[in-house]
């Protein structure tokens, strides 16, 4: 495992809001594991989206949603 990088910046009340319900929701051991998984979402969607994919989100009724990132 490489070393951890200690990052510190300053966020909004609302974003810092939604991570501190994002973390109790998943409850995620910390921030920083809520930010990690998010991140790797994010590199997931982002590469899905170079290769020409487009990423959609189904429901249990089998209703599909095309779900644009700007």
């Amino acid at each position: 495992m490489s070393k951890a990088k200690r990052l510190q910046f300053d966020i909004s009340e609302p974003s810092f809001e939604r991570l501190k319900k994002l973390k109790e929701d998943t409850s995620a051991s910390s921030y920083g594991e809520v930010t990690n998984k998010a991140y790797k979402i994010y590199e997931f969607i982002n590469n899905a989206i170079a290769d020409g994919k487009q990423v959609i989100v189904r429901d249990k009724d089998g209703k599909e949603v095309f779900v644009e990132f700007l």
